[in-house]
């Protein structure tokens, strides 16, 4: 089973999602990284997100055995088997001119295994700021304060894909 929560997320309010990260505990590691180079884990706001790469991903700072995640290929990289790793997938929101593209956290539940729990906890926490967030319509995105305000004066669009969602405003 697997859990996923979209947003969009820009400046402010996407440093404020990778402090609450850190507070939770979570270090930040790389997707896909050169098979010769042994990585280090760090705080999610020191992250550097790589040129033409769309995802970076969450473990708790309390794990240690994270290299046997990482999948050899011949070209030279290997890639986290997110799929079968006790981490959380960040997608940061793409942005083209003034278009931002949604953002996600994407967590593979495996509840039999005890360290995916702890990750599901961290992850859970984070879904509750976020879903005090603005929606979207349609398709019901999350938007933070910082990034809804730059859409409401149009200094921004919120896309998915080729359609642009707006703003529910409360009644």
């Amino acid at each position: 089973m697997s859990k996923q929560v979209g947003f969009y997320a820009i400046n402010d309010d996407y440093r404020a999602l990778l402090e609450l990260a850190e507070k939770i505990g979570f270090l930040a590691i790389p997707a896909v990284k050169p098979t010769d180079i042994k990585i280090r884990p760090v705080r999610p706001t020191q992250f550097l997100l790589p040129e033409k790469v769309n995802i970076f991903c969450l473990m708790p700072g309390a794990f240690t055995e994270f290299e046997s995640y990482y999948q050899a290929y011949p070209n030279g990289s290997s890639h986290l088997r997110r799929k079968i790793s006790p981490v959380i997938d960040v997608s940061p929101c793409p942005r083209e001119g003034i278009d931002i593209y949604n953002g996600r956290f994407y967590f593979q539940v495996n509840s039999d295994i005890p360290l995916y729990i702890e990750v599901l906890r961290g992850y859970e926490k984070l879904v509750r700021h976020i879903i005090k967030w603005t929606r979207t319509q349609p398709y019901r995105f999350y938007v933070g304060e910082y990034t809804a305000e730059a859409a409401r004066t149009k200094q921004i669009r919120l896309m998915h894909f080729l359609t642009q969602l707006r703003l529910v405003t409360s009644e």
